[in-house]
């Protein structure tokens, strides 16, 4: 049985605040700005059996960009197709919404309906280390740079000071933070990260890798600006065991870690957290000259630097 409707043009659906080209016109684009009332009357308009299902989080932090003028024009588009319903930006526009502030934007108008099966199949999301290896693409390490500037910028902000924040691997910590707030960290510390990298990441490599790379690196580079002599010796001891003397922090850190990444015995095991706040303890007592060969491991980092 032919299927009619698949022959038949549907019937155009109305709209009042946005400007469409007539169908004839065929596949079209501008740059329009979209305010909340014509963001609202397309999600109102379009079918709900092709609107993606609304990720809240996404749709919050793309308002916060919005509200406070963050948000840029970079390409990507609004796009309709033929019948005037909404393929892709829901949640740019549900953000709009919740904003209650216009973004400019290119919209694409006349697509054919299918096209929708390849949206977002096709699209791949850069990572952070890949957009600043073409932005930068004098970095070495671009990996671990990534990762050092998402680590200080959490921490920095008191993100990993939450006794029940117990993980650094980002997840909802590191997606709080835009792409753009993470490159003009980099771009504001052009001056020493890119070095302090080059310098100690053979320290890490050729350690006994007791931590992720981000919180070796990113409490050596905090600890830096404390006391960097002292740094770079208390970091030594810990990557490598060489030169470790008995009463030393540094002992019963690499003790602690060593046992914890060995051990199967659960007690024994430690948060990123826990790991953090005993290298930063540790370091205060081996900068102060206090001979430590055990201490109680903080649960939360607050307050230890």
């Amino acid at each position: 049985m032919t299927n009619l409707s698949a022959i038949t043009p549907q019937p155009q659906k109305k709209y009042f605040t946005v400007p469409f080209p007539p169908p004839e016109a065929g596949i079209t684009s501008t740059i329009m700005t979209i305010t909340p009332e014509m963001a609202s009357e397309i999600l109102s308009t379009t079918n709900l059996d092709i609107q993606r299902k609304v990720r809240r989080a996404a749709v919050t932090f793309l308002a916060r960009q919005m509200k406070e003028g963050k948000w840029d024009l970079n390409g990507d588009a609004i796009r309709f197709d033929v019948n005037r319903d909404n393929i892709d930006g829901g949640h740019r526009l549900n953000a709009c919404v919740e904003a209650q502030t216009p973004f400019t934007t290119v919209v694409v108008f006349n697509l054919p309906s299918k096209v929708i099966e390849t949206i977002d199949t096709q699209r791949q999301t850069r990572s952070l280390a890949n957009i600043m290896d073409i932005m930068f693409n004098n970095v070495q390490y671009v990996t671990a740079a990534a990762s050092l500037v998402e680590f200080l910028l959490n921490f920095k902000s008191g993100r990993y000071y939450s006794a029940a924040k117990t993980d650094t691997s980002g997840s909802s910590v590191s997606k709080a933070l835009s792409i753009s707030e993470k490159i003009r960290f980099f771009e504001e510390n052009s001056e020493t990260l890119p070095k302090f990298i080059i310098d100690n990441m053979s320290l890490y490599t050729n350690g006994d890798k007791l931590l992720k790379p981000k919180v070796f690196l990113g409490l050596k580079y905090i600890c830096d600006g404390i006391d960097p002599l002292k740094s770079n010796t208390f970091f030594s001891k810990l990557a490598t065991g060489v030169g470790v003397e008995d009463g030393c922090p540094s002992s019963f850190i690499r003790t602690r870690l060593i046992a914890a990444k060995t051990s199967n015995d659960k007690k024994l095991y430690l948060s990123d957290i826990e790991k953090m706040g005993l290298v930063i303890k540790g370091f205060q007592y081996f900068r102060l000259g206090k001979k430590q060969k055990s201490f109680q491991i903080p649960k939360t980092i607050d307050g230890l630097i």
